[in-house]
């Protein structure tokens, strides 16, 4: 059997998982464990696969569940028909009576989105990753009239495509059936028909790779924990925080196969994967007179954990792997609507650049789908193409997608919103592409985005070139909601609307009403952070303590002027869950920008010697943490404690808990097993992450800042961080529990009391940077710290370094 843990000192013996198993998995492991003395190998049954299929469903069946499930006391009061046609996907609304809504549509997306639309625009409502607000479906007596002409919508674009393949690892890793299912009826709702479905996958591996003669103890090293299984999907990784444990690829597998039939009966097709070319190191061995080599080192993952084995496409064995693999992938899961992931080279550079090799790569791959499917058709990440320009020129991509037919391939334009692809590739040179909005890396929670160019671009591109599509390609969810609607809505819109009214519309169904407060409010917010470029964007409260000088890149002392109008309409939404969520992240992002502020006047205060003001800004920041903890503590959204909980509800035992917990702390922390490009990637401002984690490494650093300031001694970084490497490493090992419930506190008291508390530190701030950046500016001897940390100043390598570094700046700039 696959042991559960990486660590010999915490594996436990095989009988003590058995026996501290339910007398259910006793008899499932006993199983195994006979299969095992009959083949020489631990196998995955196939009786896995034979789990019940549920009875065809129709759309209209399907989406009248969906309603009962969302609004179940007005779920009569809604009659829906389905209308198949050729043409473009629609929907309509019309009143029957005083107390019926019919919903005609061709699919049970159209007729779930028509129903959306009735929610929003009629009775104020909705729901969201981070809150409901049904305040206008609670006691309704009469529905609200459709106009007599009846509303009549058609969808944009063939396509709405959901989910990048590392959001199945940053948001959806751990959830179950009851969360999965919320996800699929806000899908529905939102228009989504071409979701990414991954979960279960792993199970139709181990059936395939059995089939080449690997056993599971042979995929130990392959697979990793749970938490990283995304970047293994991609060929980037292989074996960190594993190895799976089997009742894993099991319950996944179950797991997944409800998810995608539950997709189908709602008429969405979703996006399965596709064998790619990575494998496990023993088809080395099993294969020698096959082409397989070892891939590239991927960021600071270094052996045993990177350099993937890849299969070339132009060897056979790739061919009959695909085949393998599909031909498993339809017999487990059903029929499909032969739409296939596979990425080749997602940050990882092909073993040769010349034009007939990428050609044929593309083409081998293709052409092995198709012999398992023949209408096969790839969903190719584009993301490698912007990640790694500097490889991918234009010639480069131009050959690689001229092995496939242009009716065989869809590219996701990963990050169209800020780094089109499209427009540097003559339209990807006639492809199909999908415009999508990536907004954030590794689920980071800082609010931003420009809602105008958002309102405008993909219209621009949708008349300009082979776009078929729209799609959210975010790394994680549960943030900046506004931003992804904006973008669903524009499947339903035939061209751009005011921002304005859009937005109205928005927060009136968010909220409950129309509020002059909570309009005054996102006015505000609608002209800073939601107008602005937003990219890779760590706030420093959540990286690894140091002397950060970036400011945020907007004015944030306006977002006190939204914070206060929204605080105002707390009489009237007060109770509401996605207000109160709203009021939370505003204040959460108010205070991580003061924070922001202060650690580079902490910075610039120490590097022109002036020790007082660093101090005081040092002991503010860790204040400021202080306070954020007791605000995040009051809101369900925002609590470590139920990321960890559910990590763990997929032990089947005690002995396997810490290694639950491990997968869930060290993806939010160090990304890895070692320092380096990662940590705090995915770093979250969560209750318990904020008060625990990072108050214990930026007091550390204070203290250590304040100590060497008052004994005249230099700040040694090299000490500082092998000190604060031992907190990451105690935290992510340390068993804790954390709150999984909100406290009783009231968010909206401690944001006003904060807002009092804080506008004067930002306004201070403010006033000493500017002053210090003059006087840096006058000093001839001003030293940029982070790139001279531990050279003794004054030093002959210190000033040639210093007149390098300044030369180099000189000639950039000029």
């Amino acid at each position: 059997l696959s042991s559960v843990f990486d660590s010999p000192s915490t594996r436990p013996s095989k009988m003590e998982n058995l026996f501290s198993s339910s007398r259910l998995n006793f008899v499932f492991y006993l199983y195994l464990c006979m299969l095992s003395i009959a083949k020489g190998v631990a196998t995955v049954p196939d009786s896995i696969a034979e789990s019940e299929l549920s009875s065809p469903v129709s759309p209209v069946s399907s989406v009248l569940s969906l309603i009962s499930r969302v609004t179940p006391s007005i779920a009569s009061n809604f009659t829906l028909v389905e209308v198949p046609t050729h043409e473009k996907d629609y929907f309509r609304l019309s009143t029957i009576d005083d107390h019926t809504i019919k919903i005609e549509g061709n699919n049970g997306v159209s007729l779930a989105s028509g129903y959306n639309y009735y929610l929003k625009n009629y009775l104020n409502s909705s729901i969201s990753w981070t809150g409901d607000n049904l305040k206008g479906v609670e006691h309704i007596e009469t529905m609200p009239p459709v106009h007599d002409q009846g509303i009549h919508k058609t969808r944009h674009l063939p396509w709405s495509y959901y989910i990048n393949v590392c959001t199945h690892s940053y948001s959806m890793v751990w959830w179950d059936w009851t969360r999965w299912q919320r996800e699929i009826d806000w899908m529905a709702m939102r228009g989504i028909n071409m979701p990414l479905m991954l979960t279960g996958q792993e199970f139709i591996w181990v059936k395939t790779f059995e089939e080449f003669g690997l056993t599971l103890e042979d995929l130990d090293g392959f697979f990793p924990g749970p938490a990283f299984l995304a970047w293994q999907r991609m060929g980037n990784i292989k074996g960190w925080a594993g190895p799976l444990p089997v009742d894993w690829i099991h319950k996944q597998f179950v797991l997944g196969k409800k998810i995608f039939l539950r997709m189908r009966e709602l008429g969405m097709k979703p996006v399965l994967p596709t064998f790619a070319g990575h494998v496990p190191e023993r088809f080395h061995a099993l294969f020698p007179q096959a082409d397989i080599h070892r891939g590239s080192q991927w960021v600071d993952f270094e052996d045993p954990w990177s350099k993937v084995s890849f299969v070339e496409p132009t060897d056979p064995l790739y061919g009959r792997l695909t085949t393998s693999f599909i031909s498993n992938l339809i017999n487990h899961f059903g029929p499909n609507d032969h739409l296939y992931n596979g990425d080749q080279f997602n940050e990882n550079p092909p073993s040769r650049l010349d034009g007939h090799y990428l050609r044929e790569v593309s083409f081998k791959m293709m052409d092995a789908m198709k012999e398992a499917d023949p209408e096969a058709v790839w969903i190719l990440q584009g993301w490698m193409f912007h990640f790694q320009a500097y490889i991918w020129g234009e010639g480069q991509i131009e050959a690689y997608l001229a092995g496939v037919e242009n009716d065989r391939m869809i590219i996701l334009d990963l990050w169209s919103e800020l780094h089109p692809v499209w427009k540097k590739t003559k339209k990807y040179f006639g492809k199909n592409y999908i415009w999508c909005e990536l907004l954030n890396f590794g689920g980071q929670q800082g609010m931003g985005g420009s809602m105008r160019r958002l309102m405008a671009d993909p219209f621009e591109a949708a008349e300009t070139s082979s776009m078929v599509g729209i799609g959210l390609t975010m790394e994680g969810i549960m943030n900046n909601a506004v931003m992804f609607d904006l973008m669903l809505d524009q499947a339903w819109m035939k061209a751009p609307v005011p921002v304005k009214d859009w937005l109205y519309d928005y927060i009136a169904a968010r909220y409950g009403a129309r509020n002059k407060f909570t309009e005054k409010a996102w006015d505000v917010l609608e002209s800073t952070v939601y107008n602005r470029f937003h990219g890779l964007d760590v706030p420093p409260m959540i990286q690894r303590p140091g002397f950060h000088e970036r400011h945020p890149d907007y004015n944030y002392r306006e977002l006190f002027t939204a914070l206060r109008y929204l605080l105002k309409a707390a009489p009237e939404f007060g109770r509401v869950a996605s207000y109160r969520h709203d009021v939370v992240d505003l204040t959460r992002q108010v205070l991580s920008d003061v924070f922001t502020d202060h650690a580079a006047l902490l910075t610039i205060s120490f590097r022109v010697g002036n020790s007082d003001v660093a101090i005081d800004a040092g002991h503010l920041m860790v204040g400021i943490i202080s306070d954020m903890e007791k605000l995040l503590a009051t809101n369900e959204f925002f609590l470590l404690g139920t990321w960890i909980r559910d990590a763990q509800s997929w032990a089947t035992s005690e002995t396997q808990m810490p290694f639950y917990q491990f997968n869930a702390k060290n993806q939010i922390t160090r990304w890895g097993p070692r320092d380096g490009t990662l940590n705090d990637y995915a770093g979250k401002q969560w209750s318990g992450m904020v008060g625990d984690y990072y108050h214990q490494r930026w007091s550390h650093f204070v203290e250590y800042l304040e100590k060497q300031l008052t004994n005249g001694k230099p700040f040694d970084m090299g000490v500082f961080y092998a000190s604060c490497s031992e907190i990451e490493h105690r935290w992510q090992q340390t068993e804790h529990e954390y709150p999984t419930e909100p406290n009783d506190e009231d968010p909206i008291e401690i944001s006003q009391q904060f807002i009092s508390k804080y506008k004067r530190f930002a306004l201070q701030s403010s006033v000493l940077l500017d002053e210090f950046d003059d006087l840096e500016a006058r000093s001839s001897s001003t030293r940029t710290l982070s790139a001279f940390s531990g050279i003794k100043k004054g030093s002959i390598l210190h000033e040639s370094l210093y007149f390098i570094f300044a030369l180099f700046a000189y000639i950039f700039l000029s």
